[in-house]
């Protein structure tokens, strides 16, 4: 009898660690686009999805919607991109959107051809799915998990607590004993850390400091929001010596400041701070465990350039007194890129250069003077 129990048991504790196991998902993920991108399905169709906790709901592009046809809406939506421009984007239902095992049917959510998006053919998985799971992002195997329980945790990992705004999460931080709300905690940023100064008017004070000592650098640059470039504005990015994110103390941590974004964390700063991020959505928490790298700030080129009208613009320029793009304007028109033409790029060929090179190159005005670019960041 004691035999027999001792095998029942052994058996049902096999059964337990069977279905636990099957709860939990794990997809190789790749960084390589500046986000987090990894494969899913639409309606059966595979499509390659960008984990983005910023988002609300998640956004389609027109490609994705011919591949997976996805049921487009007779509504508009109207709506301020990060630009801060007004434009109408289109409702859709997607009738099944699945990551391995887990199927959402019926998801409601937007279409809008974000240049970015578009030109990489990315899908934006927004909070509408990514809420109703918990997730374990392991950076060192390059594997996400996913699961409906909250993952497990050990001491190993900082807790932040996190609260929402239309579905995001956000959490406080503190500098110099000023704590400030509604840090968003977003995937779909490239960056390490950006803050509002005008909310967190210290910040200008620390920069001014940064300044004094060569140790930041300013930008003007032209972004990209989700309808297209917006208009010029200037940025800052310097170390900040001690701040507190939720309860987490972290020194020297590469900040930018601007005025009219809001504040928020990245995925670079998830992938250098942590080996793992678990975001248990069920318990209204993050859970980082710390990798023990140093935190650095992206790379930047001291002139990027884009289509504006149909002519290759200068959009981004270095500020700084040593910057290799002392010559180069806002608005300037470029004749060349390293030799090539601007009539032999396509607008996804040099959004994609303008995105992901590092590389220095040559820049070619329309005057003719060439002016080799390069990266001439204090911040080394």
């Amino acid at each position: 009898m004691k035999k027999i129990f001792l095998l029942s048991s052994l058996f049902l504790t096999i059964i337990c660690c069977y279905s636990q196991q099957a709860e939990v998902n794990s997809i190789p993920f790749s960084l390589e686009k500046q986000l987090l991108t990894f494969s899913g399905k639409v309606n059966g169709k595979t499509i390659e999805f960008a984990l983005d906790t910023g988002a609300a709901v998640s956004v389609t592009n027109s490609i994705n919607n011919k591949t997976a046809r996805v049921e487009i809406l007779d509504s508009n939506k109207t709506i301020n991109d990060s630009s801060n421009k007004k434009i109408k984007i289109k409702s859709t239902k997607i009738e099944s959107l699945s990551i391995g095992n887990f199927e959402v049917k019926n998801l409601k959510g937007v279409t809008f051809d974000m240049p970015f998006l578009y030109c990489t053919n990315l899908l934006l998985l927004g909070q509408d799915f990514i809420k109703k799971f918990n997730w374990k992002i392991d950076f060192t195997k390059k594997l996400i998990y996913i699961s409906e329980k909250p993952f497990p945790t050990d001491q190993s990992y900082q807790k932040w607590t996190v609260y929402y705004h239309s579905n995001r999460p956000l959490i406080d931080f503190t500098i110099q004993n000023k704590t400030f709300r509604n840090c968003l905690l977003d995937t779909g940023f490239s960056g390490v850390m950006e803050i509002n100064s005008k909310d967190a008017d210290i910040m200008n004070t620390i920069f001014d400091e940064k300044k004094s000592k060569n140790q930041a650098d300013e930008f003007v640059s032209t972004n990209m929001g989700l309808s297209g470039l917006g208009n010029p504005e200037s940025y800052s990015t310097f170390f900040v010596d001690e701040i507190k994110l939720d309860q987490t103390i972290i020194r020297q941590l590469p900040v930018t400041i601007n005025k009219t974004k809001e504040s928020k964390i990245g995925i670079n700063f998830f992938s250098q701070y942590s080996d793992v991020l678990i975001m248990n959505f069920n318990e209204d928490a993050f859970y980082l465990k710390q990798s023990g790298k140093p935190l650095l700030p992206k790379k930047q080129m001291d002139a990027k350039a884009f289509f504006i009208d149909g002519k290759l613009t200068v959009i981004s320029k270095n500020m700084n007194e040593n910057s290799t793009a002392k010559n180069v304007q806002i608005g300037d028109h470029i004749k060349s890129i390293n030799g090539k033409n601007a009539s032999e790029f396509t607008e996804c060929e040099l959004l994609q250069w303008a995105y992901f090179s590092k590389e220095d190159y040559i820049l070619e005005k329309d005057n003719g003077e060439k002016i080799e670019i390069k990266s001439s960041s204090h911040l080394k």
